[in-house]
This record gives structure tokens, C-alpha cells and sequence, in this order.
């Protein structure tokens, strides 16, 4: 399953407005996720646990995705995870560790924060693969439409 699944464009008029329709569909799922996310995100303040609890949630949506609809990682993980998450602002907070602490503060950071989120990531896909073994049918149930 593709991590980030693009509509694929057609030739005819008829296959254009299909098109479209779809990416506005898909448009529509990613915002739906997006807001929560990013009312997460300004909530909690706090860069590196938004970015370790963004690895652990994509982790758990990567692991539970298969069989569900095409808006369950265009929701969660697009949307959702995307707004909550950022690099742009890990790479600010690394430039202020660097002014502020130099250079192997700074690093040592990266390294924590990198390795933290590849952990919460696999503690996040672990936990959703452990759920779709212990409830099969109620997982695959509750998110068909």
C-alpha cells in the first residue's frame, strides 16, 4: 500500500472529472485529519512529543491499514500525522540547540529524536498488529463504510 496514494490522471473528459473528484475527496480526508492534528500539535507545545507521538500513531496506522479504505492513511496519516508532526520545525529547534548548546548537544538531541521515533514507530505498529491478532473482527469492522 502506497504510503501516500495520488489519483492517477486519464485521458478522456469523463476520466478528468473522475479525477478530480477524487483528489477533492482525498483533499476533503486529509483536511479531516489535519485539524485535529494540528489542534494537537499547538496544544501540547512541545516539538519532540508531538514528533515521538506522530511516529507511534503513523507506526499504529501503517500496521492496522491493510484492508481498510483508501482514507484511513489519507486521514490519519497524511492529515493527522502530517500537521502533528513537522520537520521543518525539528530542524528550527536543532539550529537553537546549536547556537545555544553547540554543535554535539545538538547532535546528541537528533540522535535521541531520531531513534525515539523509528522506536515509537515499531512500538506503534506493534501495538496495531497485536490489536488486529486479538481482535480481528471488531478492528476489521469498526472502520468499513
Amino acid at each position: 500500500m502506497s504510503w501516500m496514494p495520488l489519483p492517477k490522471s486519464g485521458g478522456s473528459a469523463a476520466l478528468g472529472i473522475a479525477s478530480l473528484r477524487r483528489l477533492l475527496t482525498d483533499l476533503s480526508f486529509v483536511a479531516l485529519g489535519a485539524i485535529p492534528g494540528s489542534l494537537l500539535r499547538w496544544l501540547v507545545d512541545n516539538l519532540a512529543v508531538v514528533n515521538l507521538l506522530g511516529a507511534f500513531v503513523l507506526g499504529w496506522l501503517i500496521a492496522t491499514a491493510a484492508g481498510r479504505p483508501r482514507a484511513w492513511l489519507l486521514v490519519g496519516g497524511v492529515g493527522f500525522c502530517g500537521s502533528l508532526t513537522s520537520f521543518s520545525g525539528w530542524i528550527l529547534a536543532l539550529h537553537s540547540r546549536i547556537q545555544g548548546s553547540g554543535w554535539w548537544v545538538a547532535l546528541a538531541y537528533w540522535l535521541l529524536e531520531l531513534l525515539g521515533g523509528l522506536f515509537f514507530s515499531a512500538l506503534g505498529m506493534g501495538l496495531g498488529q497485536w490489536m488486529q491478532r486479538r481482535w480481528p473482527a471488531q478492528l476489521g469492522d469498526c472502520f468499513k463504510h
